[in-house]
């Protein structure tokens, strides 16, 4: 059974190299644009809103298995035969499973702060059980209080370099349906989705990893994800954190840049 394609934003020629954009959870696609546009004049950017965001319904079982099943058959709707995929944060870990699952679709991969899973029981379990928390949240005190707790998490505290960048976030978030969110976030949850560590030696597409030097956590994780994967570039970006698109967007840009057109190793501070 055909899954309902997913509804996108475009910028380019369709004729050439594809690249899809995955946000990350309580985003748009349109939060790529910044970052699409100057990559639009070489390729075809496409940018969706994903399931329960924006202009897409959530389904009724929301997960890896039926978005990487949706993006599937949005690439063959549009007749795609293959795709480089850019994700963040949980974008990102659907961008993982999607090129393990159906790696003849990717032509490349890029992920930026993302997490392959966790996997210790105890940790899958607590991180299930904040999530199961941050759903009530949500659902008794609404999306704008549950967004000023969100935000002043420490992965979010580079935000406040830059002014505005915080509150502006809010206001957006704020505009999403908020029992979208609530299942989104218990459905997603990294406690609940398995752990892709073991399946990292298997990745095929040429991958790129970007981590904010500032969020400590992902930056560790990244280098420990370079180690496995067979074909991979590690860029971390100075002075950002969790949101180096958004906090660093011309590095961030640049990066992309060199990893699509030559491919070459990046450098990254030590």
């Amino acid at each position: 059974m055909r899954s309902r394609p997913w509804p996108l934003h475009e910028l380019g020629d369709p004729s050439h190299p594809a690249i899809i954009f995955l946000h990350g959870f309580m985003g748009l696609g349109q939060d790529w644009k910044n970052i699409a546009r100057p990559l639009s004049e070489k390729f075809y950017c496409l940018f969706p809103d994903l399931p329960g965001h924006g202009e897409n319904p959530l389904d009724a079982q929301p997960g890896h298995v039926a978005w990487a099943s949706a993006l599937r058959d949005t690439l063959q709707i549009r007749s795609l035969k293959r795709a480089y995929l850019v994700g963040y944060s949980m974008g990102g870990r659907l961008a993982l499973y999607f090129s393990l699952k159906y790696p003849e679709l990717v032509e490349g991969l890029a992920m930026e702060s993302t997490n392959p899973g966790i996997t210790d029981p105890k940790e899958r379990q607590a991180r299930a059980a904040w999530d199961d928390n941050n759903k009530a949240h949500i659902q008794s005190k609404g999306l704008a209080s549950f967004l000023t707790d969100w935000y002043e998490m420490p992965l979010f505290a580079s935000l406040k370099n830059i002014p505005g960048l915080k509150d502006e976030l809010r206001v957006q978030r704020a505009q999403q349906n908020p029992e979208n969110m609530a299942r989104v976030i218990r459905h997603l949850s990294p406690g609940r989705q398995p752990s892709l560590w073991e399946r990292l030696p298997d990745l095929s597409p040429s991958t790129l990893l970007v981590a904010g030097l500032l969020d400590e956590k992902y930056t560790q994780v990244s280098r420990q994800m370079a180690e496995i994967i067979p074909d991979c570039e590690l860029a971390l970006i100075p002075a950002c954190g969790h949101n180096a698109h958004l906090e660093q967007p011309d590095r961030y840009i640049e990066i992309i840049q060199k990893w699509l057109y030559s491919g070459k190793n990046i450098s990254n501070p030590k």
